[in-house]
């Protein structure tokens, strides 16, 4: 079984979420979910954001030589 981390900061990115909870992401698929990176800082949602505006994508594309 995972482990969600008790403290520090970690992102879940590619997150699918119901756009009612989402109301600032628009690009939403049939059923009304959108994907999001969510970051979390200390235990709290610290921001969502539409996936790649935020930290989870930018690790990623800074560790990639393009």
């Amino acid at each position: 079984m995972a482990e969600i981390p008790g403290g520090g900061t970690f992102s879940l990115a590619n997150a699918r979420l119901h756009a009612s909870l989402t109301p600032g992401l628009v690009a939403r698929d049939a059923d009304g979910f959108v994907l999001a990176d969510i970051d979390v800082a200390d235990g709290r949602i610290s921001a969502i954001g539409a996936t790649c505006e935020l930290t989870a994508c930018r690790g990623v594309l800074a560790s990639m030589s393009l």
